[in-house]
């Protein structure tokens, strides 16, 4: 497995040494993400930490139910000072942005995503594997 702290992470992170959670693919994984969002949040003195824990679940379901693999979830705060999520899955398929469909009952964490953050994306990591993050908004 890629230990995701040593993923090329762009000019965006100050902080290598970021927080790190490794979690299985389970349904408990969002769950144990929120927690741990909140608990970094919390220590870096963000006690509104809502939306982060949003958006932390839509990816880490998403991870879980389309990626492969352990999920590594990285909460760093990047040079412009916003928080920075990024999961990382083995998969090497990328997310679709479904268009909207009322009567569909999946299809809506990376809208949602696009709407609470200031930015969003991915990047596919040599060897394989992916890696979505977003920046809060600030």
């Amino acid at each position: 497995m890629i230990d995701i702290r040593n993923v090329a992470t762009g000019p965006e992170i100050q902080d290598r040494n970021a927080p790190v959670l490794i979690l299985e693919s389970t349904d408990r994984a969002p769950s144990q993400a929120r927690g741990f969002t909140a608990r970094i949040f919390t220590e870096w003195g963000i006690h509104d930490h809502y939306l982060a824990r949003l958006v932390v679940s839509e990816l880490i379901t998403n991870a879980h139910l389309h990626g492969a693999g352990a999920i590594i979830l990285r909460l760093s705060i990047g040079a412009d000072g916003r928080p920075l999520i990024e999961v990382y899955d083995a998969g090497d398929r990328l997310p679709d942005v479904l268009p909207e469909n009322h009567a569909a009952t999946g299809g809506r964490g990376l809208p949602t995503v696009a709407d609470v953050t200031a930015a969003w994306g991915v990047r596919p990591v040599e060897g394989g594997g992916k890696v979505v993050w977003a920046r809060i908004k600030g």
